[in-house]
């Protein structure tokens, strides 16, 4: 998925299919703090079942503990996605 493809879905909770077969839910944030040694396309991935612990660490500021809580995804590996409506 290019970059444009994926800006409806850039810090959403969505659910995706890699082009491995893989798939997976979460959040995909653009992590804004750009590396020139890692392309950027490269995203932050939190996990479903781990976005209330790295919500508590991002109110924290506990940097260390979101980074255990995240890892990289390079969204053109991603084959498609869609958004997951809230429930009430």
């Amino acid at each position: 998925m290019t970059q444009v493809d994926f800006l409806p879905f850039n810090n959403r909770h969505i659910r995706f299919s890699l082009l491995n077969g893989i798939e997976m839910q979460g959040l995909i944030v653009d992590p804004m703090n750009y590396n020139n040694n890692i392309p950027r396309t490269v995203y932050k991935f939190i996990r479903s079942h781990d976005l209330a612990a790295w919500r508590i660490a991002e109110g924290k500021r506990d940097v260390e503990r979101m980074s255990r809580l995240q890892n990289d995804l390079d969204i053109l590996d991603i084959e498609s996605a869609e958004a997951i409506q809230p429930t009430q």
